[in-house]
């Protein structure tokens, strides 16, 4: 961190949040793990300017940083509402709108989680107590997002339908001529012809995924049995 831009951009990462998930319900508090880390240099007086500015940004990142995630839920809100008003009146769009609605579906889960994750980890005292952090319309934004996925839920077949034919049509337009130009080797061309027949199959209204037969999955099973006990063996052997 002793380069400017390094630190430059430590800085903005540190502004925006005060707590960080390391894994599931794992969470580690980032400004004070920067804290120890400098405090536990052989010499600290090196970086004593960086180690004063983390300790500044501490609590401007709870009051700033809560100030701009208030700001993007209540964007995502008016966001989604819109999005709701309009597949509600016409779900046909959902298929050409899933995409949009998925990212706006998961930014605002994202959102609802940093909420969460800093109001289970707000400071009790000193700076940047709890500023920021309450938001009223929070439920509103819950409804939006459990709303959106019923809709999809309702009508998956619809959205299912939409994608098919978009696979049998546009991308089979532009698969075929790119796989059709590439120098592949025997197979090469055998898996781009089974992507194409399978692309073309899924396209045709009715058409379902082929799945194994009941007799080919008992031999798959029965093979994979005597390919354990085959590796067993030889283990046992070479144990002895």
């Amino acid at each position: 961190i002793q380069k400017p831009e390094t630190f430059d951009l430590l800085m903005k990462v540190l502004g925006d949040s005060t707590i960080v998930t390391l894994f599931r319900t794992e969470t580690l508090p980032i400004h004070a793990a920067y804290d120890t880390v400098l405090g536990a240099l052989k010499d600290p007086k090196k970086l004593a300017k960086q180690k004063t500015s983390l300790v500044d940004q501490a609590g401007p990142a709870a009051t700033a940083g809560a100030a701009f995630h208030q700001g993007r839920r209540n964007y995502l809100r008016y966001t989604l509402r819109t999005l709701l008003l309009l597949l509600t009146d016409k779900p046909g769009l959902l298929g050409p709108k899933a995409p949009v609605a998925l990212i706006g579906m998961a930014s605002a889960r994202d959102e609802i989680l940093w909420l969460f994750r800093h109001l289970a980890n707000a400071p009790t005292k000193g700076k940047g107590k709890g500023h920021g952090l309450e938001d009223d319309q929070l439920p509103e934004l819950l409804y939006l997002l459990t709303e959106l996925q019923a809709l999809f839920v309702v009508y998956k077949d619809l959205v299912k339908q939409y994608f098919r034919e978009f696979m049998g049509g546009l991308d089979m337009a532009f698969l075929r001529p790119a796989l059709t130009g590439l120098n592949l080797t025997d197979r090469g061309n055998l898996l781009a012809s089974s992507v194409l027949a399978g692309l073309d199959a899924a396209g045709k209204p009715g058409t379902r995924p082929a799945r194994i037969s009941p007799d080919r999955h008992v031999f798959l099973v029965s093979l994979l049995f005597v390919t354990l006990l085959i590796f067993f063996f030889f283990f046992v052997v070479l144990l002895s």
